[in-house]
């Protein structure tokens, strides 16, 4: 009986320890993300945690730590995301995680992820993957000659797209630098759709009058969309009506010009006007609820 007793209690073992075993290999199958979606639950996940570790973080260097914890998030699963990506370039998720090892603090992640990007870009030059990963290096912080490769086959694959008017408002963000400059005005005046061409008038008139040396050329080219481009719609937006904020502050609110005349009403419903205060000191706050 005792021997039965024994052998029984072996057989519970070990059959326990079988379930365990598989148990732990499910939860590990179930850990291990399979899809782009999974990579960024578990990114987003990591990020969450060096987020907390940045903001109980006491010193600078523990600070900085956290920091590159959370940008390089993505970092250890880059060559499963990456190969991924390049079997299915069009899973919707495959932008958002280009962008997140993209902005990883190692130098050879990004120099990874933007080699495999020009990878699916050229696979299939005319594809829609392949716009938005030129799209991606060119706005990205890549690597001078990686750009400068993207923006020749962007111009090359998709230059007479109306796809551009996109990317050339995506442009009104970028440096105002000469290859930029450059990429603009070839659009302005090769493009034959008027949405590309007014979407590149307004980004560079926009670059230009970042720059003092060139901020009259910048007004002059946001001045001139209304009558060349009065009907071209970007997005949502119709850009003429989009500049009209725009070209006031730029004839009527700068530095040295006379403040225009502001009507209103004071607390007990007093119609008053600013120029009733001229030669007085006045604040002026503006503010808005939405």
């Amino acid at each position: 009986m005792n021997r039965l007793k024994y052998q029984l209690s072996i057989a519970v073992m070990i059959t326990l320890g079988s379930l365990t075993s598989l148990i732990g290999q499910d939860e590990k199958e179930k850990e291990d993300p399979k899809t782009l979606v999974e990579f960024s639950k578990t990114i987003s996940e990591l990020q969450a945690t060096a987020l907390k570790e940045y903001r109980s973080a006491a010193t600078p260097d523990t600070k900085n730590a956290a920091l590159v914890k959370y940008y390089g998030a993505a970092d250890g699963l880059v060559d499963d995301i990456l190969k991924i990506v390049q079997e299915n370039p069009q899973d919707r998720m495959a932008g958002r995680l280009l962008q997140q090892l993209n902005m990883s603090r190692n130098p050879s992640v990004v120099a990874k992820t933007q080699s495999t990007m020009l990878e699916v870009a050229k696979a299939d030059l005319k594809g829609d993957a392949s716009f938005d990963m030129l799209m991606m290096l060119i706005s990205g912080n890549s690597k001078p000659m990686v750009k400068s490769e993207a923006q020749d086959l962007l111009l090359e694959n998709f230059g007479d797209s109306e796809k551009m008017a996109g990317f050339a408002m995506t442009m009104t963000r970028a440096p105002a630098s000469d290859s930029n400059q450059s990429m603009l005005r070839n659009l302005m005046e090769k493009s034959s759709h008027d949405s590309v061409r007014g979407a590149a008038t307004y980004a560079l008139g926009k670059m230009l009058a970042s720059s003092e040396k060139t901020k009259e050329e910048g007004f002059k080219l946001i001045k001139s969309i209304p009558e060349k481009f009065p009907n071209v719609t970007v997005g949502r937006n119709n850009l003429a009506k989009m500049v009209e904020g725009e070209i006031f502050e730029m004839e009527n609110l700068q530095i040295g010009m006379d403040v225009p005349d502001i009507v209103g009403e004071d607390v007990d419903g007093v119609e008053f006007k600013l120029s009733d205060y001229k030669g007085k000191v006045v604040v002026i706050d503006f503010w808005g609820d939405w």
